[in-house]
């Protein structure tokens, strides 16, 4: 069985879920989907996110995509915005 990693709190993990719910409201399941993480503390110099771009990726599994993103940054420290 999965454990869950120590240093995320439950209070995190159910906001790490609550985007994940909002997400998979829109998209079809199986599909892919293409996607931008920002970093907002940055702003963007094009202007066109509320932050700066700092990876693009592309999953037919986002859910998961999320969930391992936001799961790397809360193991640096990184707060979502």
């Amino acid at each position: 069985m999965r454990r869950k990693p120590p240093f995320i709190s439950e209070s995190l993990r159910a906001q790490f879920k609550a985007i994940v719910v909002d997400v998979m409201a829109l998209v079809p399941k199986g599909s892919h989907v293409n996607y931008v993480i920002i970093d907002p503390t940055v702003p963007d110099p094009e202007g066109v996110f509320p932050g700066l771009p700092i990876y693009t990726g592309q999953s037919a599994d986002i859910e998961q995509r999320i969930l391992a993103h936001l799961g790397a940054s809360a193991a640096r420290g990184v707060r979502p915005a």
